[in-house]
């Protein structure tokens, strides 16, 4: 996990088709637009982006890997292709059949009740458009 000091520059590696920053404390400027705490911009492919530490600095989490290669369903802690994948995952869940975290042994956290949502993937984001939506709200860069 990158720790930067106040000003330092970082490049985002552009060996992965889907990248991405999760600020985790203090902040980072991208391309003139400021992104604090708790903030994840998304990075086209092929850009050459470099993130640069605001004031305080900045501890990032990068993240990077190929485009998904369809859609993912989201409930809790389950993120599969289907439906019945996350069916399976309840179940298998209440059942006590995945395996105990380490040192959570005495605690277990009941399934929530929720409803599923459906994550779709996006191929090339624009940056223009982004621009015009407001970036520092988390849009794609």
């Amino acid at each position: 996990m990158p720790c930067l000091q106040p000003g330092a520059v970082l490049p985002m590696p552009d060996s992965h088709e889907e990248r991405a920053a999760y600020v985790v404390e203090g902040g980072v400027e991208i391309a003139g637009v400021y992104f604090d705490t708790s903030r994840m911009p998304l990075f086209r492919a092929n850009d050459s982006i470099a993130l640069r530490a605001g004031l305080r600095g900045a501890r990032l989490l990068l993240l990077g890997g190929a485009v998904m290669d369809g859609p993912r369903h989201l409930f809790w802690n389950f993120v599969p292709s289907s439906r019945e994948r996350i069916e399976q995952g309840k179940a298998d869940w209440k059942a006590g059949r995945f395996a105990k975290v380490p040192g959570g042994d005495k605690d277990f956290i009941p399934l929530p009740e929720e409803r599923v949502l459906r994550i779709r993937c996006r191929r090339k984001p624009d940056l223009r458009r982004a621009e015009a939506s407001g970036a520092g709200s988390g849009a794609n860069i």
